[in-house]
C-alpha cells in the first residue's frame, strides 16, 4: 500500500513493503529502477499518515448457486500507482485506472473460464480476510556520517539541526589556514561512494559563508544546489564547520564519484593538509576522499564544478553529511 504524511519523503510514490507493529519499511515508487528504501524525513510520535492504493483480489463462488465464496488467488495484491513513462525511464507517471483483459492464450479448446456478472452479492458463508502484524526486529540503523570531518564545533542549519553525525575517522584535526586571500574560485573536494546512500546536507569552514552545491564528477550541471551556507565570522583554525541541510536529498548509487563546489564573493578561503588520508576510505567504509579541487570562476556568487584536482590540499574546506542505504 502507498503511505504520505507527516515524515515521509513527498513525490516519491512511497509504498510499504513491510509493517510490523513497531516499524514499518518504505520503498520509492516513482523515478527510480532499483528498490530503494526510503527513510523519514523527521523523527516523531503522534503523526497521521495516509494508507491508500489500488487492492485487487478475485473471488470464486460455486458456479450452480453462487454460494459460500473464496478467495482465488493471492488475497491481498496492491496495483503499481505509477510505471515508467518509456523504456529504461526513471521518469514516472500516475496509473489513473485499470483494465483487465480475460481470455485464453492456448489454442486448446478445452480450456475455458467463466466470468459471469451478476446484481446481487453471494449467498451462504461470505468471504472473510483478516492480516495481523507481529513485533519486528528492528532494521539495523544507519548513521549519518561526515565525507571529511571528524566531529569537533559544527553547526546544521535546516531540517537535520539535531542530528549528530559520525566521523570520518579521518587524520583531520584542524585548518592549515582559515582566511587565505583568494578570490573568485569554485573549491572543494572529489568524493567517491563506496555504497549507495543519500546526501542530505553540504557544509564549508568559511569566515564569510557562500553558496555551495556538488555536482556529478563529469558534469557541469549541479545535482543539487546550490544553498547558501553561513560562515563562521572568526578567522580561528579550529575545525568549525557549518552545513545546510538539501530541502530534497540527493540519492547516489555505489563506486560513484562528485564534486563540492563553494563559492565565496567576500574572498577568503580556509584549507586543510590531506595527503595523509586521500585516497582512502572513511572508518566507515562507506566514502573515500579522493582529492581536493578548484576552479577560476571570476567574480560570481555560483558554484561551479571545480575542474583542477589537488592531492595534497582540500581547497575551500568543503564537506558533506552522507547517510547511507
Amino acid at each position: 500500500m502507498y503511505v504520505s504524511g507527516t515524515g515521509i519523503p513527498t513525490g516519491n510514490g512511497a509504498f510499504i513493503g513491510e509493517i510490523h507493529t513497531n516499524y514499518m519499511k518504505i520503498y520509492k515508487g516513482k523515478g527510480t529502477t532499483s528498490l530503494d528504501t526510503l527513510d523519514a524525513s523527521s523523527d516523531q510520535s503522534n503523526v497521521t499518515l495516509t494508507i491508500s492504493g489500488y487492492l485487487y483480489w478475485t473471488l470464486t463462488t460455486s458456479h450452480n448457486d453462487y454460494s459460500n465464496a473464496k478467495i482465488f488467488g493471492p488475497p491481498h495484491t496492491v496495483l503499481p500507482k505509477y510505471q515508467s513513462a518509456s523504456s529504461g525511464s526513471t521518469t514516472s507517471v500516475e496509473i489513473k485506472e485499470w483494465a483487465f483483459y480475460i481470455g485464453d492464450t492456448t489454442s486448446s479448446t478445452s480450456n475455458y473460464l467463466d466470468y459471469d456478472l451478476r446484481d446481487t452479492d453471494p449467498t451462504g458463508t461470505p468471504f472473510s480476510y483478516a492480516v495481523s502484524y507481529s513485533s519486528g526486529t528492528l532494521p539495523s540503523a544507519n548513521s549519518y556520517e561526515f565525507a571529511i570531518n571528524v566531529g569537533g564545533t559544527y553547526a546544521i542549519s535546516g531540517s537535520l539541526s539535531s542530528i549528530a553525525p559520525s566521523s570520518s575517522g579521518y587524520a583531520f584535526t584542524t585548518q592549515t589556514n582559515s582566511n587565505v586571500a583568494w578570490s573568485q574560485y569554485s573549491m572543494g573536494a572529489r568524493i567517491q561512494f563506496l555504497t549507495a546512500g543519500q546526501v542530505v546536507a553540504l557544509g564549508v569552514q568559511n569566515v564569510y559563508g557562500g553558496y555551495i552545491s556538488i555536482f556529478p564528477d563529469s558534469s557541469d550541471t549541479a545535482a543539487a544546489g546550490p544553498v547558501s551556507v553561513a560562515g563562521t565570522g572568526s578567522t580561528s583554525t579550529t575545525r568549525n564547520f557549518k552545513y545546510t541541510t538539501l530541502s530534497t536529498p540527493l540519492s547516489v548509487s555505489a563506486n560513484s564519484i562528485y564534486r563540492i563546489g563553494f563559492t565565496n564573493s567576500s574572498n577568503g578561503y580556509a584549507y586543510h593538509n590531506l595527503s595523509a588520508y586521500d585516497g582512502t576510505a572513511t572508518s566507515s567504509g562507506n566514502i573515500k576522499l579522493l582529492s581536493g579541487a578548484y576552479r577560476y570562476v571570476g567574480n560570481t556568487n555560483t558554484p561551479y564544478r571545480p575542474t583542477t584536482l589537488n592531492t595534497t590540499h582540500g581547497y575551500g574546506s568543503t564537506d558533506l553529511i552522507f547517510l547511507p542505504s
